[in-house]
């Protein structure tokens, strides 16, 4: 007995006569009703209008000559006209005229012996046209049974490329887990693609070889320059050898591959011991997807590419499971147990994801699955899929989370530094930043938190470097130019209270050219004076980016940027109606709690809560109430929803104290206020938390001081339908898609 099954494209709908490879209907399905009679042949028809059985009943002869721009009936006319031309007396002989009709219609639909004998047996009484008409129609049926059969095989040919090219996809992310494995895992995976690439050589209809001993530079070369088809060829790893010297001296081995092309069919025999092996492998980690084991008669036959399919399957549940041994060692399960354990293919996602992990870790794999949302949405049970292949995989779980925990610790303290830290310290905390980054040991989501502190740092360099740059390029220039008479560049610096005033008067040689620079300073600013200046001086340098307004600057903008990266997680928790939202921390299942952006949110309202502290400490404005907000802000007693409102009070209070910052800064400098105060994302931050970033600066009432008990206006979403208050005012919720969303955590 021999076993056939033809196994379908993951995600792909079986191709159907009349629908392409991915089931969408074609024109050939969309035809109209059969037809019969005269219909058959009447209209500009197309041979893809006609139908595709014989019609039943004939036509007469007033009917066909009905029919217009027909090309059967003018082939039928010009095959009566040669007939005449040839034997003018044809029709004065007895039956001529019918003879004729039937000649000349047979002649014009060009019937073949299969068409004649499709006709089948002409009714009584049916007549001559009958015939002719079946004849016509059994032509047609014969196009297109012809055009059905040439679209299932451009059909099979586009499902066979998309498996191979599918497969070699997959190939790559095998191989990229294989390799971080050591030589014996390395040769199992060689073992399954030289037992694999024999058989395509030596079967009934061998593949052709391209190449073997490919290195995997060397494949790649092949692919770029066109020598490997990746539609219709593949490649497997048959192969080590020997590419230089480890720094300890002993070899380094990389492993080639055969790059080969692939048969129409290939046939595993299960009694041949090679064969029987391949097929129990498949059976292992490709069983059937309609259930049931492979190889269940005395044959199974494959298309090439099905084989090519399922044989990259086993090479994935090989390197899965080989990845799950190797991680079970190393986290002291016994060798003996470690054998025990079935193997196993969760398929080319957990390939892909586990390839990309560092050290195949399956907690970082199972991080980056549910970090994608399709993925996540797809693998709702991955913990649990996971636990099933991974014994004391909960343990795991729970002592990632404890790395997270100390983690965040260390980042929130890190925090506190640079918010501190200006050229040469910024500069040695974001050489630290990177060592985090690029230490094995730190949590993926962790460093994604050193990669944003990293780029800060490095900001706050060059802001240092180039103030520092700017000032020493003005001095000089002022420098020069008064050497040359020309006290312009001077004026510049002393009107922008950036000249040291110890040393503005000791630079001119007598009293003459003192009071001329003077009388030149009073001409624009008529209120200068020595005293005024030297205030204003040291209001300038408190603003620089290593004096304390400087730091309140960097601290106000730090918390901005804290509650944007928290506010955006509770955006999206609120637009996706996660139950989450409402949810205090301590009752959210730890899997949730250690996807990276609860890490980012969890260490943003950490850093959040202390720069709100360190700046009202700057502005010596802190109260108790103010520890006890950013307390419960961090606790996680607090859902995601009520920490919002929490942020919005605070934000409120950072823009109260910064209003008074600002105005104790313009009045010191004549009306100016301070330069690059805001940064933008700190403006959209304050803006989300219905906070206008210009009543900070502008005159006369800002509107950010509320009545008793009302609040600052809170973030409603774009769609929000209604907006829900208390007794006071404050807006406590907000319909949005016909589904009640709280601002407080309240229900």
């Amino acid at each position: 007995m021999v076993d056939e099954v033809k196994p379908q494209i993951p995600g792909m709908l079986p191709g159907t006569p009349g629908t392409d490879a991915l089931g969408n209907v074609t024109p050939g399905a969309m035809a109209t009703a059969q037809q019969t009679g005269a219909d058959a042949l009447a209209g500009p028809a197309s041979d893809e209008q006609l139908p595709l059985a014989p019609v039943s009943g004939g036509a007469t002869l007033g009917q066909i000559l009905s029919a217009k721009n027909s090309p059967h009936l003018q082939k039928f006319s010009d095959s009566i006209s040669s007939a005449l031309k040839a034997d003018p007396s044809a029709v004065a002989k007895p039956g001529g005229i019918s003879k004729l009709l039937v000649g000349a219609g047979l002649e014009a639909v060009g019937a073949s012996l299969g068409d004649v004998a499709a006709v089948g047996t002409v009714p009584p009484g049916g007549g001559a046209l009958t015939g002719a008409t079946r004849t016509l129609a059994a032509r047609t049926q014969r196009i297109q049974q012809q055009k059905k059969q040439q679209f299932e095989m451009q059909q099979e040919a586009d499902k066979n490329k998309a498996l191979i090219a599918e497969s070699n996809v997959r190939m790559i992310h095998e191989q990229k887990l294989v390799h971080q494995m050591d030589e014996a895992q390395i040769a199992e995976s060689i073992d399954v693609g030289t037992r694999a690439a024999q058989k395509l050589k030596t079967g009934a209809s061998p593949a052709p070889v391209i190449a073997e001993g490919l290195t995997s530079e060397e494949l790649k070369k092949y692919l770029v320059s066109n020598k490997i088809d990746p539609t219709k060829e593949t490649a497997y790893p048959t192969g080590r050898k020997v590419v230089g010297q480890n720094p300890d001296g002993t070899p380094l081995y990389e492993t080639t591959y055969t790059a080969l092309g692939l048969p129409q069919d290939v046939t595993l025999k299960t009694a041949d011991p090679n064969d029987k092996k391949l097929i129990d492998d498949m059976n292992k980690y490709a069983p059937p997807q309609g259930g049931g084991k492979w190889g269940t008669g005395d044959e199974q036959k494959f298309s090439g590419a099905q084989y090519n399919w399922i044989i990259q399957q086993v090479a994935e549940g090989k390197a899965q499971t080989l990845a799950r041994d190797k991680t079970m060692v190393e986290q002291g399960m016994e060798q003996e147990k470690v054998n025990e354990l079935k193997d196993f293919n969760m398929g080319p996602d957990w390939t892909n994801a586990l390839s990309n992990a560092p050290g195949h870790d399956p907690v970082a794999a199972r991080n980056a699955i549910l970090a994608s949302p399709s993925l996540a949405a797809k693998y709702k049970n991955l913990d649990e899929d996971i636990s099933a292949h991974y014994p004391g995989f909960s343990k795991m779980l729970e002592d990632y989370q404890k790395k997270i925990d100390a983690g965040m610790e260390q980042i929130v303290n890190d925090k506190k530094d640079l918010a501190k830290a200006h050229g040469e310290d910024a500069a040695t905390l974001a050489e630290y930043f990177q060592g985090k980054m690029d230490d094995p040991t730190t949590p993926a989501p962790l460093r994604v938190q050193y990669a944003r502190m990293k780029d800060t740092a490095n900001k706050q360099v060059t802001a240092s470097l180039k103030y520092s740059e700017d000032k020493k390029a003005r001095e000089v220039d002022a420098e020069n130019k008064a050497n040359e008479g020309d006290l312009s560049g001077v004026t510049d610096m002393v009107l922008n209270y950036q000249y040291d005033p110890d040393k503005l008067f000791s630079r001119f040689k007598d009293l003459k050219s003192k009071r001329e620079f003077l009388d030149n300073i009073h001409k624009i600013d008529p209120t200068w004076s020595d005293s005024t200046y030297k205030a204003r001086y040291k209001t300038a340098q408190d603003f620089a980016p290593e004096g304390k307004g400087g730091i309140a600057k960097q601290s106000l903008n730090a918390f901005g940027g804290h509650i944007g990266d928290a506010n955006s997680l509770i955006s999206s928790l609120q637009n996706t109606r996660s139950p989450v939202l409402n949810t205090p921390l301590n009752k959210v299942k730890e899997s949730v709690l250690g996807q990276p952006q609860f890490i980012a949110y969890r260490t943003a309202i950490a850093a959040a809560a202390d720069e709100y502290i360190n700046f009202l400490l700057n502005q010596k404005a802190k109260h108790a109430s103010d520890d006890d907000l950013a307390a419960k802000l961090q606790s996680t007693d607090t859902s995601p929803a009520a920490a919002q409102a929490m942020m919005r009070q605070m934000a409120n209070t950072i823009a109260i104290r910064a209003r008074a910052m600002n105005k104790s800064y313009r009045d010191q400098m004549g009306g100016k206020d301070i330069p690059n105060f805001m940064d933008p994302d700190t403006n959209k931050v304050l803006r989300d938390f219905g906070i206008d970033p210009k009543s900070i600066t502008a005159e006369g009432e800002s509107g950010l001081i509320k009545e008793p008990g009302q609040q600052a206006g809170p973030e409603i979403p774009p769609g929000a339908t209604t907006r829900y208050k208390d007794a006071k005012g404050n807006i406590v919720g907000y319909a949005l898609n016909g589904k009640y969303v709280s601002l407080t955590g309240q229900q």
